[in-house]
């Protein structure tokens, strides 16, 4: 399954179950994605690495552009806009 986000304007808690797939484009730079449980891959366009995040780790986004992430196993992400951080 390929969910959304909806807005970059709050902090969002998304639950993802094994191999889900999240999308969010154009996503603003020093948007902080937080993994608060499990194991979360994540890959944002013009990055030419891969991130993987578990319990606790964090990552902040240095540039605009489309961000996938997909839970190995099930995974609970918050994602935290420039504003709020």
């Amino acid at each position: 399954m390929v969910m959304t986000l909806q807005s970059q304007e709050k902090i969002s808690e998304v639950h993802l179950q094994e191999k889900d797939l999240y999308r969010i484009d154009e996503i603003e730079p020093l948007t902080t994605i937080v993994c608060k449980k499990g194991l979360v891959w994540l890959t944002q366009t013009g990055d030419n690495n891969d991130h993987v995040l578990t319990d606790g780790e964090k990552y902040t986004l240095n540039h605009r552009g489309v961000v996938l992430m997909e839970a190995l196993p099930n995974a609970q992400v918050r994602i935290i806009p420039p504003s709020l951080n």
